[in-house]
């Protein structure tokens, strides 16, 4: 007779066997890929109908096959907070930004120099989107709009696109090509409130590896005061839409890269009952501590590249 505990096990195992199998992880990969789109999509909705949808960057490899190129030069304008949205004012801030583009196919006529008309085409679907805040609370002291803006929006005004020779041409021949591209997404907080985000988009499996592996170790969102840092990263194959991999950084890099970009410089004296700062000398002692035990962890690793 079957007690409560064994059933229990039983619908357990089932549920562990599940998360093995291949429709589990196909599953996975495309909700992880369609949560990415939706913040990719809550955040377009803040840019007041400059920017509708986000084109891939060209490749270096891309840009070599093409005599011309489009280059664009806009004002980017911001009314939001760098950080989660709390009860300070809006920042409202204003850059260029600029980009270098393939040559949109009605105007591949188009003689070299300045474009006459650019409203006829959406170049602010090329450039950047701003990381403008969408899971905030909204509750920010905002009296009224600057620049036009309102609360965590973001505008793009097209101010010149040109026609320009590209001195990196390299003349190839037309050749089809079954090209993969590979998402990396990185992961932020701790394991109950992991926020997923698109970080990067790869044409080859080695650079989406390279990519994840640089996020973990360099990869620093927000300003100096409030940053925040990536504590993984996650590969995804957009044809097969599947889950292929994270990052390679061993536990070991991330100490030494945590403790790099936001050292810990101060300590709790029980005996004195107050916080103790570090010296200049134990900060760099213990930084060159963890890039010994880095290294040579290493070099006790199989060389795997030839």
């Amino acid at each position: 007779m079957n007690t409560n505990d064994d059933i229990n096990n039983k619908k357990s195992d089932k549920y562990y066997k599940y998360y093995e199998t291949e429709e589990y992880k196909k599953n996975y990969a495309e909700h992880q890929i369609r949560l990415a789109q939706g913040l990719i999509d809550m955040r377009l909705e803040n840019s007041m109908g400059t920017q509708t949808e986000i084109i891939p960057k060209p490749t270096y490899k891309e840009l070599e096959k093409e005599p011309f190129l489009a280059r664009i030069t806009a004002q980017l304008e911001t009314n939001n907070h760098d950080g989660y949205c709390s009860d300070e004012d809006c920042k409202y801030t204003r850059k260029i930004v600029k980009a270098v583009i393939i040559v949109p196919e009605q105007y591949r006529t188009q003689s070299v120099g300045l474009i006459a008309n650019t409203r006829e085409y959406k170049w602010a679907n090329h450039l950047l989107l701003p990381e403008v805040n969408v899971q905030g609370s909204g509750y920010c002291r905002f009296v009224k709009p600057k620049g036009g803006l309102g609360q965590h929006k973001y505008r793009y005004t097209i101010k010149k696109v040109e026609i320009v020779k590209n001195k990196k041409y390299k003349s190839i021949s037309e050749t089809e090509t079954n090209r993969k591209r590979y998402l990396v997404m990185t992961t932020e907080g701790s394991y109950s409130i992991e926020i997923y985000e698109p970080y990067g988009y790869s044409d080859t499996k080695k650079g989406a590896q390279k990519m994840a592996d640089d996020a973990v170790c360099y990869g620093i969102k927000g300003d100096n005061n409030n940053h925040i840092i990536f504590s993984s990263a996650h590969i995804y194959d957009l044809d097969n839409m599947k889950y292929i991999g994270s990052d390679n950084v061993l536990s070991e890099e991330f100490e030494y890269y945590l403790e790099r970009r936001r050292p810990v410089t101060s300590y709790w004296d029980k005996d004195k009952g107050a916080l103790v700062n570090y010296t200049k000398q134990e900060l760099a002692a213990r930084l060159n501590k963890l890039y010994n035990k880095m290294v040579d962890k290493l070099e006790g690793l199989p060389d795997i590249s030839k």
